[in-house]
């Protein structure tokens, strides 16, 4: 189960539609698809706590779970971790499918 998962289940348990729930935060409708199908590039991290406060998340899970993402794709193809990975929250976004901005 990834990010975009734990999202549309928990909005789904709460009885919430994408558009509720994008009005909520402040965001479009067409966002939040995005972060369910994972296909978003990069969720801002104020965007990102907002998300886990009203879906009433376990930040520090959410956190672990998007930080392993984010440096597992930081690896190059043989599998070597990068020079100097940097975790998601010191660069201001947080990283839902690990592609560079």
């Amino acid at each position: 189960m990834d990010f975009g998962d734990i999202i549309r289940l928990k909005r789904e348990q709460m009885h919430l539609t994408q558009t509720q729930l994008a009005e909520l935060l402040g965001i479009s409708q067409p966002t939040i698809s995005g972060m369910e199908r994972d296909t978003s590039q990069a969720v801002p991290f104020d965007l990102a706590c907002f998300l886990i406060d009203a879906l009433n998340l376990d930040r520090d899970m959410i956190f672990d779970m998007m930080r392993q993402k984010y440096l597992h794709k930081k690896t190059n193809p043989k599998g070597m971790e990068s020079q100097s990975p940097s975790p998601p929250a010191m660069e201001g976004q947080l990283r839902l499918n690990g592609t560079e901005d």
